[in-house]
């Protein structure tokens, strides 16, 4: 079986099963949720949030309690002088969470999201994008992850950012804002997003950022791009990247 297991319950489960019903879930991906609190099959209920830890600064947490009340675990999955938020959480059919951050920044310290609580160092290695890239400032990106319910340590995540392409040869793409609206999860992760700067199409990657051939100025609405990514549960391949109208 593909992807990180996860025992529960005397079964396994598993963030990239080995499924393929990309019809399914298109179909699904009809109820997208953006909520802060969810609740599994077995009455277990997760909460995410922020701490204030400065005047600038706000870690993000994922908090599980039991149908009792009894908190099973607490885990702060970032911790830097970044602010790193926790924005929206669903579980899956499997009763497996997942969490939408958001990160306004990078750091190479430990206590970063990309090595703080992870299940190994292979997390991030497979991820369609492993990180947060250049940026002049602090440009808002999301980061999309699946976390074991035994512990809450990350099992797959990436990022999904924008670019800026500067316009001469020798420039260096920076990373830009893009926000995640809502999502679900079902055998392939759907994300509905606002760019503001270029975002990616399908063939990008943390190797090569590929531009969405069709974000125009006359496919924005407002200022900013909507598009709907239909990504891998191992979140290591874009199917779709659709400009929504």
């Amino acid at each position: 079986m593909l992807g990180s297991l996860v025992a529960i319950s005397g079964f396994v489960q598993t963030c990239n099963p080995d499924v393929a019903a990309e019809a399914e879930v298109y179909e699904e991906v009809t109820d997208l949720k953006n909520t802060m609190e969810a609740t599994d099959s077995q009455g277990n209920v997760y909460t995410i949030g922020t701490d204030q830890v400065s005047e600038d600064d706000q870690d993000a947490y994922v908090e599980k309690r039991g149908p009792n009340g009894k908190i099973l675990w607490s885990m702060h999955h970032s911790a830097t002088p970044v602010d790193e938020r926790a924005v929206m959480i669903h579980i899956d059919r499997y009763d497996i969470p997942w969490v939408v951050f958001t990160v306004d920044g990078g750091s190479n310290e430990q206590s970063f999201i990309t090595q703080k609580y992870l299940r190994d160092e292979s997390v991030w290695e497979r991820s369609l994008f492993r990180g947060y890239g250049r940026a002049d400032g602090a440009a808002k990106v999301a980061v999309v992850a699946c976390l074991n319910p035994q512990h809450g340590k990350l099992e797959r995540a990436t990022f999904l950012m924008s670019r800026t392409n500067e316009g001469n040869i020798d420039a260096v793409d920076k990373t830009n804002t893009l926000v995640v609206d809502s999502f679900f999860v079902g055998d392939t992760v759907a994300v509905d997003a606002r760019s503001w700067y270029l975002p990616p199409g399908v063939g990008a990657n943390h190797e090569n950022f590929v531009f969405h051939p069709n974000a125009t100025d006359s496919t924005k609405v407002g200022d900013s791009w909507p598009v709907r990514y239909i990504l891998s549960r191992g979140l290591d391949l874009m199917y779709s990247a659709d400009i929504l109208q």
